[in-house]
């Protein structure tokens, strides 16, 4: 509905006979080159209908190069604030990284702060005012700094409500990480007694020799950069033939199969990114579609049981699968239509 709204305005604006004379009427069809400007970006706009598009939202390029270099970042220009709660510097403006994505769902930014001390958080913008910067989503990461405050709340023999007021989290979060603060502390002790009992057995050496513990916080971080870059790198090779992202995919690609296997518990922040790439089978599908609509671009017109085949369909797809298919041969025809058709070499507006 709204998007009907929008093409009656645009012609509205610009006048049908001037929009046919472009063929640029967006009403001529429900593919239309509107629909797709307004969209997630994955087919090539004409620039002439850009600018139709620009003169109609902001009355000139230059207007629109203007607010463009005012908008910036959706989050403002750094640095931001840390709020980790259980820092000295908390609400600081120190944070100086900021790593901007889109949501799946919504396709509003998120960006992701990572403080020095270990804190990380996310947020859905663009800000709105300056008090959004204070807006913390979800928690990425706690950091050393968070736990060893939590720790310190343990040992005074502070409640679990208290010390959720103290770290800024629900208690149930106190009593997830409590719980392991205290496992870990009991691990410890049990190393320590077992160490003093086979010192003896033990050369001078040997001794001296640590016990290294893994830091899962710091491998889950590690980890979840190196997901993520291969769930990337797989989205972007436009040249081979697509691959499913899955779990295991990924684990084998990055060679930490086993890990994310056997240690999900331990890697939550790796789990998360992992969840905006997993595809369902229906949505590798429909990528492998334009993969396919992609390498065909030059066939006209674009046959559906080609575009089937090249993409290694079943009969059984789902109806999405098919709204996709659809989709591909209504641009298809759009791109044909208007390439073909006599070149425009002078235009005022």
């Amino acid at each position: 509905m709204r998007q009907q709204k929008l093409e009656e305005q645009l012609v509205l604006f610009y006048g049908k006979g001037l929009l046919d004379l472009l063929e640029s009427n967006p009403s001529v069809t429900d593919y239309s080159w509107l629909a797709l400007s307004t969209r997630t970006p994955r087919w090539a706009i004409h620039p002439l209908r850009q600018l139709l598009l620009i003169g109609f939202l902001y009355g000139s390029f230059r207007a629109f190069h203007e607010r463009s270099n005012d908008e910036g970042s959706p989050f403002g220009n750094g640095p931001w604030p840390c709020l980790n709660k259980a820092a000295d510097h908390y609400k600081d403006f120190i944070i100086t990284q900021c790593i901007i994505t889109r949501c799946s769902d919504s396709g509003r930014p998120v960006g992701t702060f990572m403080c020095s001390c270990g804190f990380s958080y996310s947020r859905r913008g663009p800000d709105q005012s300056e008090d959004d910067k204070f807006y913390r989503g979800r928690i990425k990461s706690f950091g050393s700094v968070w736990v060893d405050r939590l720790q310190r709340c343990i040992q005074e023999g502070m409640s679990y409500r208290s010390s959720a007021g103290i770290l800024g989290v629900d208690t149930n979060t106190v009593i997830k990480y409590a719980n392991g603060a205290v496992m870990h502390r009991e691990i410890i002790s049990i190393q320590k007694k077992t160490k003093k009992v086979r010192a003896s057995l033990r050369s001078s050496a040997t001794k001296n020799k640590t016990n290294n513990r893994v830091d899962w916080e710091k491998r889950d971080l590690e980890i979840s950069w190196m997901a993520e870059e291969a769930c990337k790198s797989i989205l972007s090779d436009i040249n081979s033939k697509p691959i499913r992202i899955s779990i295991a995919m990924i684990g084998k690609r990055i060679g930490k199969l086993s890990w994310l296997e056997k240690h999900q518990q331990r890697l939550p922040i790796t789990l998360r990114i992992l969840s905006n790439y997993v595809e369902s089978v229906s949505q590798f599908q429909m990528r492998r579609v334009r993969w396919a609509a992609e390498r065909m671009a030059g066939e006209w017109p674009l046959k559906r049981w080609k575009l089937e085949k090249m993409a290694g369909l079943r009969p059984d797809y789902s109806q999405a699968v098919s709204d996709e298919i659809d989709r591909c041969i209504g641009q298809s025809i759009i791109s044909f239509n208007f390439t073909s058709s006599e070149v425009i070499t002078s235009w005022q507006h």
